[in-house]
């Protein structure tokens, strides 16, 4: 779940999370964002979205909507005319990504003895150099 920071800015730690953020609130013109925060019910505020490792970010107007537990529920004030600019940050978000677990897992390269060709490990098997 992305994190409000004092400045406005609510952060994702990944693609991934924002696209589903995307998906599951912000399409339907609301967000979900951890907080530890206190921001008054009704007012509305600046944020700006911002995904870790990606330089465009989007700053719009919203309204708090829910406030507890950690979190804030959030009602974006114009969802269509911010629709465009949000659009343009999930264009420029990676196609695919590893997470930091996935890379840790991620099985070294291996050199093949006296040959000099690198020889991948795919589930389990080493392939044989052509």
């Amino acid at each position: 779940m992305p994190v409000l920071r004092a400045n406005g800015s609510i952060v994702f730690a990944s693609a991934g999370e924002f696209r589903a953020q995307w998906q599951q609130h912000i399409l339907q013109g609301g967000l979900l964002v951890e907080s530890d925060i206190e921001l008054p019910l009704r007012q509305v505020r600046v944020f700006t979205l911002v995904v870790e490792g990606v330089d465009t970010t989007v700053t719009f107007q919203a309204e708090v909507v829910f406030s507890g537990g950690g979190r804030l529920g959030l009602q974006l004030k114009d969802p269509t005319g911010c629709r465009g600019d949000i659009e343009k940050l999930l264009a420029s978000l990676p196609a695919h990504e590893t997470s930091p677990e996935q890379r840790r897992q991620a099985p070294a390269p291996a050199r093949a003895p006296d040959s000099g060709i690198e020889v991948f490990d795919l589930q389990g098997m080493i392939v044989p150099a052509s």
